[in-house]
């Protein structure tokens, strides 16, 4: 019996360790066969210790040497985490969902972007702390996100500009875009100078000269205004004697003009530019690693893919690893920015009728007329006549979100058509002695855009939002026929009359462009027209006269058409 017991415990201690084998075998397996996840090209198959600390990551993995991931069949991910112990290194596994990860592999391609997010329009962070250094990611928001104008000028004169990115103790990288830093960038936006072809460095200070002397024009101002109200009035037999408001104002003026004079030398203090002098030598360059770490956009550790370039250090050559030779090369061509864009579009076009016509018809006897908002104005209705017109428009772009434009369209022709005799035959009514009077206009203007959100040139955003104003040139005519039967024209005629008229007026839009691709979009626009109105004299023909009034050209436009970009 017991060699039995024996026998059947051999069996099963036997089998377990069988089935414990065969579970680890399947393990090794699966992750033999399991993908290597890579959250972001920026980063690559494997996240080694300076992509760690530059994006924040793992902020509980001590001892942290390097970390890659694995796609596993059932949609999550492992991440694998390569420790230094006193044992050497090992590994210590986690798996965590592929949302999760995907929100991993945002945050680090659009790193950069969620630093100014951050500091500009305190913008949360929706990242487990475990996953990310929380705290680090907002310390960093308010770093150099926005660096200044750096001039380098090297050995025979020769000038670059941009913004300064980074510093070795050899060389430096200037950012030489006009869009903030983006990785997607990198290839074509920055220029590498060593320390030994530089022969200045300056910092551009710009526009604080001008707010100086406007912030201490109006703080000197008001305060200058409230102590003169401040102090009453003066006793009225007093030898100078100011009322409350007279003090007011003199001491407005007086501390508002001294207070922008301080303003302004404060100013152009501040405006004064950062120079120095390096002519090429490698010791002055060195001496100045700390002042000029201070004012690049990264000040400690630059981003991988900057990294990878082969920059100059005192450590030797910054050589790119094999995994970042593969995701630089994978870094994918950005489209440049279009610069002209031309638009063709059909209006709903809106005039408001003046009160003038209104009065001087019905006190002619004509009857009323109709408000012409987004429609002509008519009396009777004339479904002949619509509200709709061609507008065309061209843009180019001074900057990313500065354009500049022409646009030429026109209204809807305004057309009252009154009648003073009403008669009736066997074949019903007849009017007779038709009034006509018709108002045209067209328009000329330049205008500047100021585009809010820019679309991104690889379309990952396809909106457009933009806002502008401008001045334009507007040819304005109205004409009309006393005794026009049947509405014709009879012009030369002693009852036809016209008035024409150019003028300025102002234009006011607002546009939304969705892009269907880089060079064509769908646009829907919505424009505002300040026009001086056309003044019509009294006219009179026969027993009929028609009062003096104006016709008004202001109105509003809504129109929708297609984009054209190149």
């Amino acid at each position: 019996m017991m060699q039995l017991q024996q026998l059947l415990t051999k069996i099963i201690v036997r089998a377990w360790g069988g089935i414990f084998y065969l579970m680890l075998v399947s393990v090794a397996i699966a992750q033999e066969n399991a993908l290597p996840y890579v959250f972001s090209n920026r980063v690559g198959k494997i996240i080694d210790r300076n992509e760690r600390e530059y994006f924040c990551l793992f902020p509980y993995i001590d001892n942290f040497v390097s970390a890659k991931s694995f796609a596993l069949a059932d949609s999550v991910v492992e991440l694998v985490f390569t420790r230094h112990t006193d044992k050497g290194n090992q590994d210590t596994t986690f798996i965590i969902t592929r949302k999760q990860a995907e929100n991993i592999g945002y945050f680090i391609t659009n790193f950069e972007t969620i630093l100014r997010d951050i500091s500009e329009k305190n913008a949360p962070l929706n990242l487990r702390d475990d996953f990310v250094n929380v705290p680090h990611v907002f310390a960093l928001a308010n770093l150099n996100t926005h660096g200044a104008k750096t001039i380098v000028t090297i050995h025979g004169g020769e000038q670059d500009t941009g913004t300064l990115l980074c510093v070795t103790d050899t060389s430096l990288v200037l950012w030489q875009s006009t869009k903030p830093y983006n990785w997607r960038l990198l290839h074509r936006s920055i220029k590498a100078v060593k320390s030994s072809e530089i022969e200045e460095i300056v910092f551009v200070h710009e526009g604080h000269f001008w707010s100086g002397v406007g912030y201490g024009a109006l703080i000197g101002g008001g305060a200058g205004a409230l102590i003169g109200f401040a102090s009453g009035d003066d006793p009225p037999d007093q030898w100078f004697s100011f009322t409350a408001g007279e003090k007011a104002e003199a001491l407005g003026i007086f501390l508002g003009a001294s207070s922008a004079i301080v303003g302004g030398i404060v100013g152009a203090i501040q405006n004064i530019d950062d120079d120095f002098t390096i002519g090429g030598n490698a010791e002055t360059y060195k001496a100045i690693v700390p002042a000029l770490k201070r004012r690049a956009f990264f000040p400690t550790l630059p981003p991988p893919e900057l990294q990878a370039f082969p920059l100059q250090s005192t450590e030797g050559i910054i050589k790119p690893s094999l995994e970042q030779t593969k995701y630089l090369r994978a870094i994918p061509s950005i489209p440049s920015p279009k610069k002209f864009h031309f638009y063709f579009s059909g209006a709903l076009v809106g005039t408001g009728a003046s009160s003038d016509i209104s009065s001087a018809f019905n006190a002619s006897g004509f009857g009323g007329t109709v408000n012409g908002w987004f429609g002509s104005i008519h009396y009777p209705v004339d479904e002949g006549d619509a509200p709709f017109v061609w507008n065309y428009g061209a843009e180019y772009n001074l900057t990313d979100k500065f354009r500049l434009g022409l646009a030429w369209n026109k209204t809807s022709e305004q057309k009252i058509v009154g009648c003073t005799l009403v008669a009736w035959n066997k074949f019903g009514r007849i009017d007779e002695n038709d009034e006509v009077e018709q108002a045209r206009a067209t328009f000329l203007y330049f205008f500047m855009d100021y585009v809010t959100t820019p679309v991104d040139p690889m379309l990952t955003s396809r909106w457009e939002f933009a806002i502008g104003a401008g001045l334009g040139y507007s040819e304005m005519s109205v004409d009309g026929d006393l005794d026009s039967h049947y509405g014709s024209e009879q012009q030369g005629s002693p009852s036809y009359y016209a008035v024409s008229k150019n003028a300025v007026g102002i234009n006011l839009r607002g546009s939304l462009d969705y892009y269907l691709s880089t060079n064509f979009s769908l646009q829907a626009k919505l424009e505002g027209r300040i026009i001086p109105a056309i003044d019509v004299p009294s006219v009179t023909y026969k027993p009929i006269t028609l009062n003096a009034h104006s016709v008004d050209f202001s109105g509003i436009d809504f129109s929708l058409g297609i984009g054209l970009h190149i």
